[in-house]
């Protein structure tokens, strides 16, 4: 029943792990069974919820250079959720995204590296206040 766009983002990391379903974010029963999905074929209890092994699991490393559906999701948070209105949303990590990025990592105390691991994955999820 969540909705918004830490479902968004779920459902385009999944997407990024080659599972097909729609991006609408609402978990909905199609992105409750794609979870489960997910989640037995890396031999987590498929339990349909996305708790910390899952999204530990679920989460892509993203730099520049890299492309995709998880680029895109970083995309719309910086965008959307955290006020970098100048972004584009085209599935493409370059310059600006990096930019937004480190800018990104140092309002939540990260190191501001560019790079989208697994603390500025959580970052962008724990924030997201919309």
């Amino acid at each position: 029943g969540d909705t918004g766009l830490r479902v968004n983002a779920v459902q385009m990391l999944l997407i990024q792990r080659h599972f097909e379903l729609a991006v609408d974010g609402k978990f909905g029963p199609q992105t409750e069974a794609t979870v489960k999905s997910f989640q037995a074929r890396n031999r987590i209890s498929p339990s349909g919820k996305v708790g910390a092994k899952t999204w530990e699991a679920l989460v892509v490393p993203l730099w520049k250079g890299r492309s995709g559906a998880a680029v895109s999701a970083v995309e719309i948070q910086l965008k959307y959720q955290y006020g970098f209105s100048s972004l584009s949303v085209d599935g493409k990590f370059g310059a600006m995204v990096k930019s937004a990025v480190k800018a990104f990592q140092k309002r939540y105390g990260l190191t501001p590296s560019g790079i989208v691991g697994e603390r500025t994955w959580n970052a962008m999820v724990l924030h997201d206040t919309k």
